[in-house]
């Protein structure tokens, strides 16, 4: 007997998906509109996300690609990801800071951390930095540019220091991606040792559907946010668009081959019965 690997497993459990009743609530939305890390660019900063307060979610969706068009015009090249190359890390936020206030909406960075550790060390190039002041300047990041989220600050095996920076930046949500890996088992842990306040939700890393609903239901008994998530090197397929109405936030891009899943939630939204947005305080 062959075992089926995570990608063949992913496609199938997707191709099989359907929810057991009509979905109404549509999730907030995190846009990645700036950018570099392992997706190219200059800096260290993987992805700049901007929030907008919406009503509906052609308004999200309408608001991010306006603030993407925007951020566009100081910039002439995009990362793996269709986000804007603004130069290096610091420049990057300003710019994206200030047109994101022009429509109200709030910043988030991933900061995909464990791209950078190593043998015990953050490394900016030459720089090589100790964990605490790795968290130090997390902490200076989101307080300069007021971010209301922060994944993977931190390497992907450290749950204590997520969760010291949980306990000390207040109101803002600090979500793990390569912390957790969409696995049930590492979700625990990080639960238990209040390391969390989100958590990525990626079909591809739990190999099916059924454990992403799974961890969803988890963390929202937990009042942990769950945000679903599409993967780099994303396809046109936008069955992802349906399973992001089980949470309040989900990452699904601004340009590129992102734009298949958020017509897939225009579709939705125009098709649903008294559609609204998630309850989810956007601060």
């Amino acid at each position: 007997m062959h075992l089926l690997g995570s990608t063949a497993t992913t496609a199938l459990s997707l191709a099989f998906f359907k929810p057991s009743k009509p979905l109404n609530i549509f999730p907030h939305l995190l846009g990645n509109v700036a950018g570099g890390g392992a997706h190219g660019g200059f800096g260290y900063i993987q992805e700049i996300l901007t929030t907008p307060k919406a009503k509906t979610i052609g308004e999200a969706i309408a608001i991010n690609t306006k603030i993407w068009k925007d951020i566009g015009k100081h910039a002439k090249k995009t990362t793996s990801e269709s986000a804007w190359i603004v130069g290096d890390d610091l420049k990057a936020l300003q710019i994206v800071r200030k047109i994101a206030d022009n429509y109200s909406a709030k910043m988030g960075i991933d900061f995909a951390a464990s791209q950078i550790y190593k043998n015990g060390f953050y490394c900016y190039g030459k720089k090589k930095i100790i964990k605490e002041k790795q968290m130090d300047y997390i902490a200076e990041l989101r307080n300069r540019f007021d971010l209301y989220y922060i994944e993977d600050p931190l390497n992907e095996t450290d749950f204590s220091g997520f969760a010291q920076l949980k306990k000390s930046l207040k109101k803002t949500l600090i979500c793990g991606d390569d912390l957790i890996a969409t696995n049930k088992k590492r979700f625990s842990v990080a639960a238990k040792r209040k390391s969390i306040n989100a958590v990525i939700i990626k079909p591809n890393q739990a190999g099916n559907v059924t454990d992403c609903l799974e961890i969803i239901k988890m963390a929202k008994k937990r009042k942990i946010v769950p945000v679903v998530s599409h993967r780099s090197g994303e396809t046109k397929d936008a069955t992802i668009s349906l399973l992001a109405l089980h949470a309040p936030l989900a990452k699904l891009g601004v340009a590129g081959n992102r734009i298949y899943k958020l017509n897939e939630l225009k579709r939705l939204w125009r098709e649903a019965k008294k559609p609204g947005m998630s309850k989810l305080r956007i601060k």
